[in-house]
């Protein structure tokens, strides 16, 4: 397990992966903070958290989505079609000879269309079956108000395109494939997901690893160059081990800078 213990200082100079640091502020890792992640909990973050794993579900999703609406084509499809009030007004121009002039005739109807179908597709022909029934009002006004109705309770029909390609034929033999390598893909994408926060975390660890190192041997020095000051006086060490022991304390501080 890593434990983390952390202040407001560069990246870059700690040598921390900057991906794996966007990780831990996602979980609010920002600050004086102490937070004890194991690899496992980091995958769970990675897997949920990263830009990576959204960039994989996304794509994951597309796929799924495309093999649904293929399925569904091979469904049978209900259609309402309605037009309700369609109301128009025009002018007509008529030549009365009788007084050799035109003439302006103001036309005005109503028109109301409603129409249920149901269509069924073919994969094998690419004909579609269909169903349908439709129902229409006409108004015309003027003069005399005209009213007219006209349905079809019921009409069976075949559409079948001649010489043509049949996409539907080949989407069922493409379609599974495709859905496929979408699920291959996702797997593929979210493994490689994993490798990289593995190694991330490992880098962190390393990473955190020197820097205890570091701090050990900061201690080490100063503790050893003050004794050596001390038996100096007492002609105990020679001069050139009191710079030695001088130099090892500032290159401990210099690698812990």
């Amino acid at each position: 397990r890593l434990h983390m213990q952390h202040k407001r200082f560069s990246i870059v100079s700690k040598g921390i992966p900057i991906a794996l640091w966007c990780i831990l502020l996602s979980m609010g890792a920002y600050g004086q903070i102490k937070k004890t992640l194991s690899l496992n909990e980091v995958l769970k973050i990675a897997s949920k958290s990263s830009l990576d794993a959204f960039k994989a579900k996304s794509q994951y999703a597309i796929g799924y989505w495309q093999y649904q609406s293929f399925k569904a084509r091979l469904l049978p499809n209900v259609n309402l079609e309605l037009q309700p009030f369609t109301f128009n007004r025009s002018f007509t121009q008529r030549y009365d000879p009788t007084n050799n002039i035109d003439i302006y005739r103001q036309q005005r109807n109503l028109n109301t269309f409603g129409q249920l179908s149901i269509n069924q597709n073919i994969m094998a022909t690419g004909a579609t079956v269909y169903v349908n029934s439709s129902f229409n009002r006409f108004v015309n006004f003027g003069d005399t108000t005209i009213e007219n109705y006209s349905t079809t309770p019921i009409r069976v029909g075949l559409t079948q395109p001649l010489m043509a390609f049949n996409d539907l034929k080949w989407e069922n033999r493409t379609a599974d494939l495709e859905y496929e390598k979408s699920k291959k893909d996702y797997i593929f994408q979210e493994q490689a997901l994993y490798i990289k926060t593995v190694s991330l975390f490992f880098r962190w660890a390393l990473a955190n690893t020197k820097v205890e190192i570091a701090k050990e041997n900061q201690k080490n020095a100063q503790r050893l160059y003050k004794i050596g000051k001390k038996k100096y006086p007492l002609g105990t060490i020679e001069r050139d081990d009191l710079l030695n022991l001088e130099l090892e304390t500032f290159i401990a501080d210099t690698g812990q800078a």
